[in-house]
């Protein structure tokens, strides 16, 4: 069998005596010649897209000639093998790859034909904003008809964003705990939630939104009101990715009260748009991914209504692009920092390693959120092979072992870092292990960045070739196998 597959990306060459040269991205067996009991398998670059231009008739000839080699002397040398291996091997190191697209996981409730078929327009939306249909994994009915599980969601899927719809139809209680353990679970995805408000709210909108309560600790309260437009609260500081959205037109919908203003991004009528440290009674709300779960879940979007769907609105290409940008966009609202305080620390060493000799070491603090701090406490975890210098520390920094507790934390605005901490501390042995934690700052949400480690080792002196010897080489091998070539005949 010998094919030209056009999604291969790497070459990988594989038989009996065990030289072989692993492809990095996904790979399958583009031609293989069995001989007795040794199997030969070649996977050889047609045009790969991963590569660039200049590298694809380089590689494209070399491996068409070691094909046509091959198929002339089956008993072709290792040397040969080795040289067309490195050559490719210094190749794949110099040229990355180019990353699959991602794909948006689609899925709705069981639904009447009239409504699956606006959800179906809605999909073709949801496809044109993607990339096309191929990037969009669709399954219609799967929340009440399907059994899921963690496997539907596996990074090996390519999912970034799941996009779930409800209707009349009703999410099953066993879907419904699979999909709001991955939404606490997962930072790799973001979850936008149509839930109607209008029907089986005690099996979708109402446990969607009590996961978000769980997740956040927000006072949340729901009903369902309706119909009217909605309208972006433009004071969120997450509204920017939803600017050519200013409305959307809805039901009977779904309201959620106590909502943090900064969350709440699309509000029913009559609703003032809220000033920010208030709270607010929202229809559509947003909770980034450094808050979803103190920083360990999802990016979450709820909005409790599917009617905005309708093609006859008109909206659904806008709905589509709006969300898919917040959700991709590196500035987009899902990457977004906290409205809340968020303090992140980072622990150095500010001297040269050696063992048994005092180094200094300091603890820096930056805010990353939104909102400045006014509290805190540091605790700093010394290995049990290591003598502080009990009077380096800050006056308001204390020792008590294993621990270096410092409390009160200065207040530190949006953006900006507390005066570094500093100590002294000699090390006995290597492999020594700090970790400096930030604890009790009011109002904080993300937790996940609130640890930093360092690991105090010798450094291994390990020769490298630098990118020009490389390429160097990756021209030279071929050559060398030509000139082995001509010898032999």
């Amino acid at each position: 069998m010998w094919q030209i597959n056009q999604n291969i990306l790497e070459i990988k060459i594989e038989f009996a005596c065990n030289i072989r040269f692993i492809q990095y991205n996904r790979c399958g067996p583009v031609g293989h010649e069995k001989k007795g009991e040794h199997v030969t398998r070649f996977n050889i670059i047609a045009v790969g897209l991963c590569w660039p231009i200049a590298a694809r008739p380089f590689l494209f000839r070399a491996g068409i000639s070691f094909f046509q080699d091959f198929k002339r002397n089956s008993q072709m040398i290792k040397s040969k093998i080795k040289t067309l291996c490195a050559a490719a091997a210094v190749l794949c190191a110099l040229l990355p790859a180019t990353a699959s697209a991602k794909k948006v996981l689609y899925m709705t409730t069981e639904e009447t034909p009239s409504f699956a078929a606006d959800l179906a327009s809605f999909e073709a939306n949801l496809a044109a904003a993607a990339g096309g249909a191929a990037n969009v994994i669709s399954r219609p009915g799967a929340l009440t008809n399907d059994v899921l599980s963690a496997d539907d969601f596996k990074p090996e899927n390519d999912i970034d964003l799941v996009f779930l719809v409800t209707g009349d139809g009703a999410t099953s209680a066993h879907n419904m705990g699979v999909i709001t353990g991955q939404m606490a679970a997962r930072p790799d995805l973001t979850f936008v939630i149509f839930a109607d408000g209008c029907c089986n709210t005690g099996s979708n909108a109402t446990p969607f939104a009590d996961a978000i309560k769980a997740a956040t600790g927000w006072p949340l309260s729901y009903s369902s009101i309706g119909p009217g437009p909605l309208t972006l609260n433009t004071n969120s500081i997450y509204s920017s990715s939803f600017s050519s959205l200013p409305s959307m037109q809805a039901n009977y919908y779904y309201t959620v009260s106590g909502t943090p203003a900064a969350y709440a991004l699309y509000l029913p009528p009559g609703q003032p748009i809220p000033s920010l440290g208030s709270t607010a009674t929202t229809a559509g709300l947003l909770v980034p991914q450094k808050v979803y779960n103190r920083g360990q879940g999802s990016c979450t979007f709820f909005l409790g209504d599917s009617n905005p769907f309708y093609p006859a609105l008109g909206q659904g290409a806008r709905i589509a692009s709006s969300f898919l940008h917040a959700a991709r966009d590196p500035n987009g609202a899902c990457k977004k920092a906290t409205y809340e305080p968020d303090l992140v620390p980072t622990l150095t060493a500010t001297s040269p390693f050696a063992v048994n000799q005092p180094q200094n070491y300091k603890v820096s603090i930056k805010n990353e959120g939104q909102s400045g701090s006014t509290d805190g406490t540091l605790e700093i975890t010394l290995p049990a092979a290591m003598t502080l210098d009990v009077a380096s520390l800050p006056a308001f920094c204390a020792w008590a072992a294993p621990k270096i507790t410092c409390t009160p934390l200065n207040a530190i605005a949006s953006g900006a870092q507390h005066a570094d901490i500093t100590f002294r501390a000699t090390p006995t042995a290597s492999g020594l292990t700090l970790e400096a934690e930030i604890k009790n700052v009011t109002s904080e949400l993300n937790l996940k960045n609130n640890k930093a480690r360092l690991t105090l080792a010798l450094p291994a002196s390990v020769p490298t070739l630098g990118g020009p010897a490389l390429l160097g080489l990756g021209v030279l091998l071929p050559m060398l196998a030509r000139r082995r070539r001509k010898a032999a005949a």
